[in-house]
């Protein structure tokens, strides 16, 4: 698959985990949002080469900001107890654009 595919399919299960989870202090949750996000952080790597571009314009754009909001995400959810606001506002990044 390719990052971009990776990337989309770890968006959805983000948005699927932390939409209505049961209990956000459950570890199985945070253990599984914490890999979607590194390999969220991996496929970006990839698609963040130089001279590199996507079908998607605006992820071009903006790919800097995103990545710096995935490690927003990624730090919130490492606190003790975890904060999955930057997590759960991922998502909307590629909703704007595309259906959920």
């Amino acid at each position: 698959k390719s990052s971009m595919w990776i990337l989309a399919g770890e968006v959805k299960r983000l948005d699927e985990l932390l939409r209505v989870p049961a209990d956000r202090s459950d570890a199985r949750l945070r253990t599984e949002v914490r890999d979607a996000l590194t390999r969220m952080a991996a496929a970006v790597e990839q698609i963040d080469q130089p001279g590199q571009t996507t079908q998607h314009p605006a992820l071009d754009r903006h790919l800097q900001r995103f990545a710096a909001r995935l490690t927003l995400a990624r730090r919130g959810v490492a606190h003790d107890p975890p904060n999955y606001f930057y997590a759960s506002t991922l998502s909307g990044s590629c909703f704007l654009c595309h259906d959920s």
